[in-house]
């Protein structure tokens, strides 16, 4: 039993890194398309 929370735990923080991961990946990416768009700098750290 002690072995399967572990386990799980194991899952929960490759789960909790891939959500980070993804999130980066987004700012990165919604921060291209406002640049694209002409949106000031100053703007996109609001």
């Amino acid at each position: 039993m002690v072995e399967q929370m572990r386990l799980w735990e194991d899952v929960k923080c490759l789960a909790g890194a891939q959500q980070a991961r993804l999130a980066v990946a987004l700012d990165v990416q919604q921060r291209g398309e406002q640049a694209a768009a002409g949106v000031p700098v100053a703007v996109m750290f609001l």
